[in-house]
């Protein structure tokens, strides 16, 4: 089966998909787990660590919380500010080809190198509500990811391959 990803445009699949990245090892220990969006996640700690710097500077007894509020602060910031960028560099990117055969899941941009997660390789198949990972048994592999608007396709070709014992569907959670 070949899934073409053509100029994915969605904000919110790629937020997910951030999301899903940096919480790899979250997702293979609990991979029923649901995802948020990583960037409302970011802005949440950014406002608790404000109110926390402003509680400090108003309450004495507290003041030395300021130091480690105004250090986290300026990590969540950056954060924020390159998950932003990270997103808007995806939104560029040209058509993306997933190949799923009898071996595994091949992901190639055209023109470009592709790169291939053998089924033996492959830990959990997470359907989320925007994406469908691949997640791999080792972080040293890379996670392929897919629209979730391909759910019954990858589920009849799973089906055909006998790897439904690795699928996780989520989509139900949201």
């Amino acid at each position: 089966m070949i899934i073409s990803n053509k100029n994915e445009k969605d904000i919110k699949y790629w937020d997910e998909v951030m999301y899903i990245q940096d919480n790899y090892y979250l997702l293979i220990k609990r991979p029923s787990s649901k995802t948020h969006s990583l960037l409302k996640s970011y802005i949440a700690y950014i406002i608790i660590l404000t109110i926390l710097g402003i509680i400090s500077i108003i309450v004495d007894e507290v003041f030395f919380i300021l130091p480690l509020c105004l250090i986290l602060l300026i990590i969540y910031i950056y954060s924020l500010v390159e998950t932003k960028y990270k997103i808007r560099e995806y939104l560029k990117q040209d058509i993306v080809i997933t190949k799923i055969d009898d071996t595994g899941v091949e992901i190639s941009e055209k023109g470009k190198m592709a790169m291939k997660l053998y089924w033996d390789n492959i830990e959990y198949i997470i359907i989320n509500k925007y994406t469908i990972s691949f997640l791999p048994k080792s972080f040293a592999h890379f996670i392929i990811t897919i629209n979730s608007k391909y759910k019954e396709k990858v589920y009849e070709i799973l089906k055909k391959y006998h790897k439904l014992d690795i699928l996780k569907d989520n989509s139900s959670k949201y």
